[in-house]
């Protein structure tokens, strides 16, 4: 089996939802990446092994998409009742 790579060694840029374009600084890369899914986390992985100066985007503030919500598409209720009810490996990254 070969090498194992984590997220940790993309050279990249994660930038949450909460920064307006305007706040976004200017970076120079080859590749830029949008959305932190599981098929964008591997393409930012394998642009930055490649070589690449690779950016990635997510709209989200934890990358991993519905992987780190259990499996759960909703862009909402993640709290009710004063507990977190929807979780994932994201929230604990």
């Amino acid at each position: 089996m070969g090498k194992r790579t984590g997220c940790g060694m993309v050279a990249g840029l994660i930038i949450g939802s909460f920064a307006r374009a305007a706040e976004l600084p200017a970076v120079a890369c080859d590749v830029v990446v949008v959305g932190g899914g599981s098929a964008g986390i591997c393409a930012a992985i394998q642009s930055a092994r490649a070589g690449a100066k690779t950016v990635l985007i997510e709209a989200a503030h934890q990358v991993g998409g519905n992987t780190t919500t259990g499996g759960v598409n909703f862009p909402g209720l993640f709290h009710a009742w004063g507990r977190q009810v929807i979780a994932g490996a994201g929230w604990d990254v």
